[in-house]
């Protein structure tokens, strides 16, 4: 039997109930995956640092089946009684962990761990984040050692790296690159068990993420603003969003005239989701930026045709996903990208969701991992 530890940040065990970020959603996936059929010949082990506002058990070794064991512990803690920085916090319960549990392979989800080469296990690094590339800036000093300081210490004692999107093998080295693999991120399966679908006299938009200016929700409310005109459309808006910039956006649907077209939803957990997904037409994400980009593909595996900019992995994939059922736009208000999307808008696709699930789901993403573990034993 072949004995893997995976470290990872993660905010519950009931699945989609609580959120904490791309990073954490990701992680439920593939632990919920192994909790229900971890793969043959393997033990799992996973130190879960505890993220998210749900309350959780701490430092307490938990079954999930016979293979299968979690244990949480806070972001911060004690060494010999004294507080220290929660990376050494983290490490020392990891080197603890390692001790007792003996595995082959250590497999982390956080730049900042393992720190420094195993004599007995080998070690693979997932990178959900990169330098600047997928991490919101802090301080100066916490830019300096979360960005530059740690990852030149446990990139460089990895065995395997995994990335999960091209902008973040850009910025590797010429020799990480030679140990660097993709492995993209899975769909909550949740999504692809698709609820009843409502019917409704109004086109009905959605777009579901963090909101933030990158996400642009600025230019869908243009773009909502401009083809109301032609049609009878409405959009919900789903995510936490900062109090100054909602007061932005909502000055912004008062000027364009559309204030009464846009629903703002809050955080919702992921059944929820699931519901106003079933209670829309179509999907829209007009992000800046993305290192992966989760958020368009889980409307799709909904079955919900997807308006989006060339981004992360719609835009490594670009002729896959138009053929799943995505119309790119530029976003740039023209009257050709409108043009073009009311024309989609007209002629909506079914969204080819088993494509999708062969390709993205929890167990691909897990079979992957299993295959570099391989490599390594």
């Amino acid at each position: 039997m072949k004995k893997v530890l995976l470290v990872m940040p993660l905010s519950t065990l009931k699945w989609g109930s609580d959120n904490a970020g791309g990073v954490d959603s990701v992680c439920q996936q593939i632990v919920q995956s192994l909790e229900l059929s971890a793969p043959k010949g393997f033990e799992y082990e996973i130190l879960a640092i505890k993220v998210g506002s749900s309350q959780q058990e701490l430092n307490k070794r938990i079954q999930l089946n016979e293979r299968t064991h979690i244990t949480f512990i806070p972001k911060k803690g004690k060494v010999f009684g004294l507080p220290v920085p929660g990376f050494v916090f983290q490490n020392v319960k990891l080197s603890e962990l390692a001790r007792r549990f003996q595995p082959d392979v250590i497999h982390s989800h956080l730049p900042s761990l393992p720190l420094l080469p195993s004599r007995k296990a080998s070690s693979v690094i997932t990178l959900h984040s990169l330098g600047k590339v997928g991490r919101k800036s802090r301080s100066w000093l916490n830019n300096l050692i979360f960005e530059t300081l740690l990852p030149a210490f446990s990139l460089r004692s990895a065995n395997r790296l995994t990335y999960v999107g091209e902008a973040l093998y850009e910025p590797l080295s010429t020799s990480m690159r030679g140990k660097a693999h993709k492995v993209r991120n899975p769909i909550n399966d949740a999504f692809f068990k698709q609820n009843t679908r409502s019917v409704s006299d109004s086109l009905r938009l959605v777009t579901c993420s963090l909101i933030s200016p990158n996400k642009q929700v600025d230019q869908i409310i243009r773009l909502v603003a401009q083809i109301s005109n032609t049609i009878n459309v409405e959009l919900k808006v789903i995510g936490p969003v900062d109090e100054n910039y909602a007061r932005e956006l909502n000055m912004l649907a008062e000027e364009l005239g559309v204030s009464e077209k846009v629903a703002w939803l809050g955080p919702m957990n992921v059944e929820q989701i699931k519901q106003v997904y079933a209670d829309s037409d179509v999907g829209v994400f007009l992000s800046r930026e993305e290192t992966f980009g989760l958020a368009p593909l889980e409307k799709l595996a909904s079955g919900l045709p997807v308006i989006a900019t060339q981004v992360g992995i719609l835009q490594e994939e670009e002729t896959y996903f138009r053929a799943v059922g995505v119309q790119y736009t530029l976003a740039d208000g023209s009257d050709k990208e409108t043009e073009n999307v009311l024309q989609f808008l007209r002629n909506l696709p079914v969204v080819d969701t088993e494509s999708l699930k062969a390709k993205f789901s929890s167990r691909a993403v897990v079979d992957e991992y299993q295959k570099l573990y391989g490599e390594l034993l």
